[in-house]
């Protein structure tokens, strides 16, 4: 059976690879984590490294609040068109 890691847990083993105090092999036996597993974590920290010191929002929260937004306009048109039709 597959095990799901949490993503502290993924970070923390990341951060034991990109440390490089032990080999990646190493690493995957000590933790259980497969070897590739644990480079393609490593990678993504190291991509993504620069997100934990961007000044405002995250794209996928820009992304998440203009979708709420267009979702209230529409729910606006909704409501409008409904309270039209009800009228006699």
């Amino acid at each position: 059976m597959r095990r799901k890691w949490s993503d502290s847990e993924k970070a923390r083993i990341a951060l034991m690879a990109i440390l490089e105090e032990k080999t990646v092999s190493e690493i995957a036996q000590e933790t259980g984590a497969h070897p590739a597993m644990i480079s393609k974590w490593k990678r993504e920290l190291l991509d993504n490294a620069d997100s934990v010191f961007r000044n405002g929002k995250s794209q996928t929260e820009k992304e998440l609040e203009d979708e709420k937004e267009e979702l209230y306009k529409q729910i606006g048109k909704l409501h409008a068109a409904n309270d039209f039709l009800k009228k006699p």
